[in-house]
């Protein structure tokens, strides 16, 4: 098995710079649950009656290589949204899959599909843009 502590929350010595985490550089697609199976507990949720374009985050480190990455929900919530299409956090965390987005500068995507498609014994789609 490749090194099971990879990726996970950035040592709290470390400066980090407004805007490290990059922007999205591309999609992750797995459940809520498979998030929490791979980097813990989220770092980031919203208030509950707080209007924000992202409602669950988990800001994370490569720890081989030390590029910093964030995975989050980009406005389908009911945080965002009030469109009946608009998601609530209790139902965003059941579903089977969802559609996650990816916010890095330099990072390489397909060392973190192999990762957690490892991690979580499936095949994990992750799509660069």
């Amino acid at each position: 098995m490749s090194n099971p502590n990879r990726y996970g929350r950035p040592s709290p010595r470390r400066r980090i710079a407004p805007g490290e985490f990059g922007s999205g550089c591309g999609h992750v697609t797995c459940s809520y649950a498979e998030l929490v199976r791979c980097f813990g507990q989220p770092t980031y949720v919203a208030p509950v009656h707080e209007r924000v374009k992202v409602a669950i985050q988990w800001k994370l480190e490569d720890h081989v290589t030390g590029n910093l990455f964030s995975v989050y929900e980009w406005k389908s919530t009911t945080r965002c949204s009030t469109h009946p299409s608009a998601l609530s956090l209790a139902k965003l965390r059941r579903l089977p899959e969802f559609r996650w987005s990816i916010g890095a500068g330099k990072f390489d995507l397909d060392a973190l599909r192999a990762w957690m498609s490892e991690r979580l014994g499936r095949e994990v789609k992750l799509e660069v843009g």
